[in-house]
């Protein structure tokens, strides 16, 4: 590693790790300019297919570190061994901070269920589908390459599997059905050929589309990996976070660190879990749950079950009247009492805290899956959440799967019409 960053830190903080009953993956470490890092942020790794809406994510990260809304310092990715990104303009004591955090990601990393399903070698998966993506523009032209990546970007949420543990008998049964659906489809006589029904509605495409060349396919597949591993992200945002301050806390305690040094890592802890007025910050949420946790039932409790959980399941499970009231997580308004002014809690136990963060903070996309194919190829898919789709924006993405599987699409729901796109006009050779 180039930097004033010295390795054998690196070292004793896996070392530290490793004894408090963590795990965490072989890591590289790299300095980059701040520029760098919001680029690759924004494409989520360090090399992935161009597309317009990696310009547009690098644009709101930039004015956001920019105006001081936000502070992007490092970027975690996933791997063999995992790769860690460090902004080179931060402080030495800010660097070793992210150091220990980052020991949490990576602990997760290799111990999360979810993780384990994702790609070993996602950087160098993607940097050669960017380079096929690059000859297939060449080829077909860059008009078409983000024709097919815009269609698939739109239904990129909509892959794999809800998470096997989401229906686990120890679950707390309010929130046991975050994560699938509730009611079946309706029955239906389906080709052998094809498991159906299925959630994974674009890996479903890229494999049976009868219309798609073998380069739409891979862009398509792409993409589908590209969402299988934002995928374990959304799912444990709250957990990642939390896990990883609460690991930073643990850790850098415990290092040599100098009298300055611990007072500039005392105020970025400080600005990492600072509670904005406008949200939730789920860096410091998910940190004050694991101390919660911690409080109850010790720290290898946190170690052991950090790899466990899902948001939905963290916060359904952890977010209870004990916690919600030493957390003080309930809203609260001004009263004027007179002479002075009272702050009054608003109305709602703490159940109904509990159930609008779940709400608001739980990043779960619809629940939609194929459910038949019929006779004349019209794909049906069926949407199971008790919410209503966002209409407009639900015709917008099935025009564009209608697009990828070059015929008709029709989304059927419990309540109110099936939503039917708008069928493409294809002028290519079926591969039937």
């Amino acid at each position: 590693m180039e930097s004033q960053l010295a390795q054998d830190w690196i070292e004793e903080v896996w070392t530290l790790a490793r004894a408090s009953g963590m795990d965490p993956a072989e890591t590289d470490f790299a300095l980059v300019p701040g520029e760098t890092l919001w680029a690759m942020a924004s494409y989520g790794w360090p090399h992935a297919p161009a597309h317009w809406t990696f310009g547009r994510d690098y644009w709101r990260i930039r004015r956001q570190n920019m105006t001081g809304v936000s502070r992007l310092v490092e970027l975690v990715v996933p791997g063999d061994p995992c790769l860690a990104y460090i902004d080179e303009a931060s402080p030495l004591a800010d660097q070793k901070l992210v150091v220990c955090h980052v020991a949490g990601h990576v602990d997760l990393f290799r111990r999360h269920p979810l993780f384990q399903e994702s790609l070993r070698d996602m950087p160098r998966t993607f940097w050669s589908a960017a380079e096929r993506a690059s000859t297939y523009a060449d080829e077909h032209g860059a008009e078409a390459v983000e024709g097919v990546m815009d269609a698939a970007l739109s239904l990129q949420a909509q892959v794999g599997e809800p998470p096997a543990d989401a229906a686990r008998d120890d679950a707390s049964p309010d929130f046991r059905d975050l994560f699938i659906p509730k009611t079946p489809g309706p029955a239906r006589e389906r080709p052998s050929r094809w498991a159906l029904p299925t959630a994974d509605v674009l890996g479903f495409i890229a494999a049976h589309a009868p219309l798609l060349e073998p380069w739409e396919r891979d862009l398509c597949e792409v993409v589908r990996l590209a969402g299988l591993a934002r995928r374990a992200t959304r799912l444990t945002k709250i957990v990642h976070e939390g896990y990883a301050s609460w690991a930073h806390h643990h850790l850098l305690d415990a290092m040599p660190l100098s009298g300055q040094e611990r007072i500039v890592s005392a105020r970025s802890r400080a600005l990492i879990g600072w509670e904005s007025p406008a949200m939730v910050n789920p860096y410091d949420l998910g940190y004050r749950l694991f101390r919660f946790m911690e409080e109850q039932e010790g720290a290898p409790a946190v170690v052991a079950s950090a790899p466990t959980l899902t948001d939905g399941e963290f916060l359904g499970r952890w977010l209870t009247e004990e916690s919600v009231d030493a957390l003080q997580l309930y809203r609260y308004h001004w009263v004027d009492a007179g002479r002075h002014w009272r702050a009054t809690r608003d109305g709602g136990d703490w159940r109904a805290v509990r159930d609008e963060l779940v709400d608001a903070m739980v990043e779960e996309p619809p629940h939609v899956a194929v459910e038949a194919v019929e006779p004349d190829y019209t794909l049906v898919l069926r949407w199971d959440d008790p919410a209503p789709p966002d209409e407009p924006w639900a015709k917008l993405t099935l025009d564009a799967t209608a697009r990828l599987w070059g015929g008709g699409v029709r989304l059927e729901r419990e309540r109110g019409p099936a939503l039917i796109a708008d069928k493409p006009v294809v002028t290519r050779r079926a591969h039937v």
